[in-house]
Protein backbone atom coordinates (compact mmCIF):
# COMPACT_ATOMS: atom_id res chain seq x y z
CA UNK A 1 0.00 0.00 0.00
CA UNK A 2 1.16 3.51 -1.22
CA UNK A 3 0.07 7.05 0.41
CA UNK A 4 0.00 10.33 -1.17
CA UNK A 5 -0.75 13.18 0.68
CA UNK A 6 -0.41 17.07 -0.75
CA UNK A 7 1.04 16.13 -3.77
CA UNK A 8 2.25 19.75 -5.75
CA UNK A 9 4.51 18.42 -8.66
CA UNK A 10 5.35 20.83 -11.30
CA UNK A 11 4.89 19.10 -14.71
CA UNK A 12 5.67 21.67 -17.76
CA UNK A 13 2.06 24.12 -17.89
CA UNK A 14 0.61 21.86 -15.54
CA UNK A 15 0.75 20.62 -11.62
CA UNK A 16 0.05 17.72 -10.52
CA UNK A 17 -2.22 18.03 -7.63
CA UNK A 18 -3.13 14.95 -5.64
CA UNK A 19 -4.47 15.89 -2.03
CA UNK A 20 -4.80 12.61 -0.85
CA UNK A 21 -5.00 9.22 -2.33
CA UNK A 22 -3.94 5.72 -1.09
CA UNK A 23 -3.18 3.10 -3.99
CA UNK A 24 -4.03 -0.80 -2.68
CA UNK A 25 -1.92 -3.85 -3.21
CA UNK A 26 -3.34 -5.21 -6.46
CA UNK A 27 -2.66 -4.29 -10.51
CA UNK A 28 -3.70 -0.19 -10.81
CA UNK A 29 -3.95 0.62 -14.28
CA UNK A 30 -2.98 4.45 -14.90
CA UNK A 31 -4.73 6.15 -17.21
CA UNK A 32 -4.66 9.18 -18.77
CA UNK A 33 -4.01 11.59 -21.72
CA UNK A 34 -0.06 12.34 -23.09
CA UNK A 35 0.67 15.30 -20.63
CA UNK A 36 -2.05 14.23 -17.84
CA UNK A 37 0.55 13.11 -15.30
CA UNK A 38 1.00 9.89 -15.82
CA UNK A 39 4.95 9.55 -15.69
CA UNK A 40 5.46 12.29 -13.36
CA UNK A 41 3.57 10.31 -11.03
CA UNK A 42 5.20 6.99 -11.69
CA UNK A 43 8.66 8.81 -10.91
CA UNK A 44 7.42 10.51 -8.04
CA UNK A 45 6.32 6.86 -6.36
CA UNK A 46 9.42 5.05 -7.76
CA UNK A 47 11.60 7.32 -5.92
CA UNK A 48 13.03 8.85 -9.17
CA UNK A 49 12.13 12.12 -8.83
CA UNK A 50 11.80 13.93 -5.54
CA UNK A 51 8.71 15.49 -3.86
CA UNK A 52 8.31 19.00 -3.85
CA UNK A 53 7.09 21.39 -1.35
CA UNK A 54 4.85 19.79 1.72
CA UNK A 55 3.60 16.41 0.12
CA UNK A 56 4.39 13.26 1.22
CA UNK A 57 4.52 9.73 -0.06
CA UNK A 58 4.75 6.50 2.18
CA UNK A 59 5.13 3.12 1.52
CA UNK A 60 3.06 0.69 4.15
CA UNK A 61 3.90 3.49 6.53
CA UNK A 62 7.34 4.84 5.69
CA UNK A 63 8.49 7.38 4.21
CA UNK A 64 10.98 7.58 1.45
CA UNK A 65 13.02 10.60 3.22
CA UNK A 66 16.26 10.13 4.72
CA UNK A 67 17.70 6.99 5.54
CA UNK A 68 14.18 5.14 4.98
CA UNK A 69 14.96 6.18 1.56
CA UNK A 70 17.76 3.10 0.62
CA UNK A 71 14.93 0.95 2.36
CA UNK A 72 11.79 1.46 -0.02
CA UNK A 73 14.38 1.61 -2.99
CA UNK A 74 15.56 -1.66 -1.96
CA UNK A 75 12.03 -2.86 -2.04
CA UNK A 76 11.35 -0.86 -5.24
CA UNK A 77 11.14 -1.83 -9.03
CA UNK A 78 11.14 0.54 -12.15
CA UNK A 79 10.71 0.41 -15.80
CA UNK A 80 10.24 3.91 -17.20
CA UNK A 81 9.12 4.57 -20.79
CA UNK A 82 12.61 4.64 -22.02
CA UNK A 83 15.92 2.92 -20.47
CA UNK A 84 19.23 3.13 -21.49
CA UNK A 85 21.68 -0.02 -21.54
CA UNK A 86 24.89 -0.66 -22.54
CA UNK A 87 25.66 -2.10 -26.16
CA UNK A 88 28.51 -3.55 -25.82
CA UNK A 89 27.34 -5.86 -22.72
CA UNK A 90 26.01 -8.84 -22.97
CA UNK A 91 22.55 -9.75 -21.75
CA UNK A 92 23.95 -11.91 -18.67
CA UNK A 93 26.69 -9.32 -17.39
CA UNK A 94 23.76 -5.79 -18.18
CA UNK A 95 21.32 -8.35 -15.18
CA UNK A 96 24.22 -8.72 -13.95
CA UNK A 97 25.58 -5.05 -13.35
CA UNK A 98 22.06 -3.93 -12.28
CA UNK A 99 21.84 -6.43 -9.68
CA UNK A 100 24.99 -5.41 -8.26
CA UNK A 101 23.98 -1.89 -8.40
CA UNK A 102 21.48 -3.29 -6.05
CA UNK A 103 23.61 -5.57 -3.85
CA UNK A 104 22.08 -8.58 -5.29
CA UNK A 105 25.20 -11.04 -5.99
CA UNK A 106 23.49 -14.28 -6.05
CA UNK A 107 24.34 -15.65 -9.45
CA UNK A 108 21.06 -17.69 -9.07
CA UNK A 109 18.62 -14.67 -9.43
CA UNK A 110 20.05 -13.53 -12.25
CA UNK A 111 19.89 -17.06 -13.91
CA UNK A 112 16.28 -17.27 -12.70
CA UNK A 113 15.23 -13.79 -14.20
CA UNK A 114 16.74 -15.09 -17.41
CA UNK A 115 14.38 -17.87 -17.52
CA UNK A 116 11.25 -16.32 -16.78
CA UNK A 117 11.36 -13.66 -19.52
CA UNK A 118 12.92 -16.03 -22.02
CA UNK A 119 16.60 -14.53 -22.13
CA UNK A 120 18.32 -17.75 -21.86
CA UNK A 121 19.59 -18.16 -25.44
CA UNK A 122 20.45 -14.38 -25.52
CA UNK A 123 22.16 -14.43 -21.87
CA UNK A 124 25.65 -14.61 -23.84
CA UNK A 125 24.68 -11.81 -27.07
CA UNK A 126 25.24 -8.19 -26.85
CA UNK A 127 22.56 -5.55 -26.17
CA UNK A 128 23.41 -3.93 -29.36
CA UNK A 129 22.45 -6.55 -31.69
CA UNK A 130 18.89 -7.12 -29.82
CA UNK A 131 15.89 -6.28 -30.90
CA UNK A 132 13.82 -3.87 -29.19
CA UNK A 133 11.36 -6.55 -28.00
CA UNK A 134 14.07 -8.47 -26.39
CA UNK A 135 15.48 -5.06 -24.91
CA UNK A 136 12.14 -4.66 -23.46
CA UNK A 137 12.39 -7.90 -21.48
CA UNK A 138 15.45 -7.00 -20.10
CA UNK A 139 14.04 -3.45 -19.29
CA UNK A 140 11.17 -5.49 -17.18
CA UNK A 141 13.65 -8.23 -15.73
CA UNK A 142 16.07 -5.40 -13.68
CA UNK A 143 12.89 -4.01 -12.03
CA UNK A 144 12.30 -7.66 -10.68
CA UNK A 145 16.04 -8.23 -9.42
CA UNK A 146 14.66 -7.28 -5.90
CA UNK A 147 11.47 -9.43 -5.60
CA UNK A 148 9.81 -6.03 -5.55
CA UNK A 149 7.18 -4.73 -2.84
CA UNK A 150 6.54 -1.81 -5.00
CA UNK A 151 6.37 -2.20 -8.64
CA UNK A 152 5.91 1.31 -11.12
CA UNK A 153 5.87 0.63 -14.51
CA UNK A 154 5.43 3.18 -18.30
CA UNK A 155 4.46 1.32 -21.09
CA UNK A 156 5.36 -1.74 -20.12
CA UNK A 157 4.77 -3.52 -23.26
CA UNK A 158 6.23 -0.98 -26.01
CA UNK A 159 8.12 -3.28 -28.43
CA UNK A 160 6.90 -6.42 -27.40
CA UNK A 161 4.67 -9.03 -29.55
CA UNK A 162 1.05 -9.93 -28.56
CA UNK A 163 2.44 -13.35 -27.28
CA UNK A 164 5.00 -12.18 -24.60
CA UNK A 165 2.79 -9.11 -23.84
CA UNK A 166 -0.16 -11.46 -22.59
CA UNK A 167 2.43 -13.41 -20.87
CA UNK A 168 4.18 -10.51 -19.33
CA UNK A 169 0.91 -9.00 -18.36
CA UNK A 170 -0.18 -12.84 -16.49
CA UNK A 171 3.05 -12.41 -14.70
CA UNK A 172 2.47 -9.07 -13.50
CA UNK A 173 -0.99 -9.75 -12.47
CA UNK A 174 -0.12 -12.64 -10.64
CA UNK A 175 2.92 -10.96 -9.06
CA UNK A 176 0.39 -8.02 -7.99
CA UNK A 177 -1.65 -10.25 -5.36
CA UNK A 178 0.72 -9.11 -2.60
CA UNK A 179 2.22 -6.29 -3.70
CA UNK A 180 1.21 -2.72 -5.11
CA UNK A 181 2.00 -2.45 -9.26
CA UNK A 182 1.07 0.59 -11.10
CA UNK A 183 1.02 0.25 -14.93
CA UNK A 184 0.70 3.13 -17.18
CA UNK A 185 -0.08 2.07 -20.88
CA UNK A 186 -2.11 3.58 -24.00
CA UNK A 187 -3.13 -0.25 -24.74
CA UNK A 188 -5.43 -1.06 -21.57
CA UNK A 189 -7.63 -3.70 -23.62
CA UNK A 190 -5.20 -6.10 -23.12
CA UNK A 191 -5.25 -5.80 -19.34
CA UNK A 192 -9.16 -5.71 -19.18
CA UNK A 193 -8.98 -9.19 -16.68
CA UNK A 194 -5.86 -8.34 -15.15
CA UNK A 195 -6.35 -4.91 -13.60
CA UNK A 196 -7.55 -4.80 -10.07
CA UNK A 197 -7.73 -0.97 -9.73
CA UNK A 198 -7.89 1.91 -12.03
CA UNK A 199 -6.31 5.54 -11.34
CA UNK A 200 -7.51 8.16 -14.04
CA UNK A 201 -5.37 11.33 -14.49
CA UNK A 202 -7.40 14.22 -15.69
CA UNK A 203 -5.01 17.30 -16.30
CA UNK A 204 -2.74 16.83 -13.27
CA UNK A 205 -5.84 15.90 -11.17
CA UNK A 206 -7.06 12.05 -9.95
CA UNK A 207 -10.56 12.05 -11.45
CA UNK A 208 -11.26 8.38 -10.57
CA UNK A 209 -9.28 5.82 -8.54
CA UNK A 210 -11.00 2.74 -7.66
CA UNK A 211 -12.03 -0.94 -8.47
CA UNK A 212 -11.99 -2.39 -12.16
CA UNK A 213 -15.27 -3.33 -11.44
CA UNK A 214 -16.37 0.04 -10.21
CA UNK A 215 -15.03 1.51 -13.35
CA UNK A 216 -16.97 -0.37 -15.64
CA UNK A 217 -20.30 -0.65 -13.66
CA UNK A 218 -20.80 3.19 -13.03
CA UNK A 219 -20.16 4.03 -16.59
CA UNK A 220 -22.27 6.75 -17.68
CA UNK A 221 -23.40 4.93 -21.09
CA UNK A 222 -24.18 2.02 -22.55
CA UNK A 223 -22.24 -0.45 -25.25
CA UNK A 224 -23.44 -2.06 -28.22
CA UNK A 225 -21.62 -4.25 -30.72
CA UNK A 226 -22.67 -5.32 -34.31
CA UNK A 227 -21.77 -5.61 -37.82
CA UNK A 228 -22.57 -2.98 -40.70
CA UNK A 229 -22.21 -2.44 -44.47
CA UNK A 230 -19.43 0.56 -45.81
CA UNK A 231 -23.42 2.63 -46.18
CA UNK A 232 -24.13 2.33 -42.56
CA UNK A 233 -20.86 2.95 -41.09
CA UNK A 234 -21.38 6.11 -42.68
CA UNK A 235 -24.43 7.36 -41.09
CA UNK A 236 -23.10 6.24 -37.60
CA UNK A 237 -21.83 9.57 -35.84
CA UNK A 238 -17.91 9.20 -35.27
CA UNK A 239 -17.97 10.22 -32.27
CA UNK A 240 -20.11 7.59 -31.05
CA UNK A 241 -17.92 4.87 -32.26
CA UNK A 242 -15.61 2.86 -29.46
CA UNK A 243 -13.47 0.79 -32.30
CA UNK A 244 -14.31 -1.14 -35.46
CA UNK A 245 -12.07 -3.75 -37.15
CA UNK A 246 -13.17 -4.74 -40.92
CA UNK A 247 -14.09 -8.36 -41.85
CA UNK A 248 -15.13 -9.85 -45.08
CA UNK A 249 -19.07 -9.28 -44.62
CA UNK A 250 -18.29 -5.54 -43.51
CA UNK A 251 -17.22 -3.72 -40.21
CA UNK A 252 -17.91 -4.94 -36.54
CA UNK A 253 -18.14 -1.63 -34.69
CA UNK A 254 -18.59 -0.95 -31.33
CA UNK A 255 -20.32 1.86 -30.06
CA UNK A 256 -22.11 3.97 -27.72
CA UNK A 257 -24.92 6.82 -27.74
CA UNK A 258 -25.86 4.97 -31.13
CA UNK A 259 -29.54 6.14 -31.88
CA UNK A 260 -30.93 3.59 -34.06
CA UNK A 261 -29.29 0.51 -34.59
CA UNK A 262 -29.67 -2.37 -37.27
CA UNK A 263 -31.04 -5.57 -35.44
CA UNK A 264 -27.42 -7.35 -35.71
CA UNK A 265 -26.27 -4.54 -32.49
CA UNK A 266 -26.01 -6.44 -28.84
CA UNK A 267 -25.52 -5.10 -25.56
CA UNK A 268 -22.28 -6.09 -24.44
CA UNK A 269 -20.55 -5.19 -20.72
CA UNK A 270 -17.90 -1.96 -21.19
CA UNK A 271 -14.50 -3.03 -20.99
CA UNK A 272 -12.06 -0.83 -19.29
CA UNK A 273 -11.54 0.70 -22.29
CA UNK A 274 -14.59 1.53 -23.21
CA UNK A 275 -15.65 3.32 -19.81
CA UNK A 276 -12.51 5.18 -20.25
CA UNK A 277 -13.42 6.33 -23.94
CA UNK A 278 -16.77 6.96 -22.81
CA UNK A 279 -16.16 8.99 -19.60
CA UNK A 280 -13.49 11.38 -22.14
CA UNK A 281 -16.55 11.44 -24.52
CA UNK A 282 -18.63 12.77 -21.49
CA UNK A 283 -16.58 14.74 -19.35
CA UNK A 284 -17.42 18.82 -19.37
CA UNK A 285 -16.37 21.12 -21.74
CA UNK A 286 -13.16 22.33 -19.99
CA UNK A 287 -11.68 19.63 -20.96
CA UNK A 288 -12.69 18.68 -24.58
Amino acid sequence: MITLSQIQQQMGSFVLDIESLTLHNGLTMLVGENGAGKTTLLELLATVSEVQKKGEIHYEGKSAEGYNLLLVRSRMGYVPSSMELYGSMTVYHQLRYFGELKGIYDDAVIRKLLLEFDLENYAPVKIRKLSSGIVRRIHIAQAMLTNPRFLMLDEPMNGLDAGFRRRTIAYLSHLAQHRTVVAASHELQEWDRSADYVLWLDCGRVAFYGSAREWIQSVPGEVYEGEVSDKELAHIPEASIIARRTNSDGHVVRLFKSGQLNTSFYKVTPSIEDAYYIRKRLQSPRND
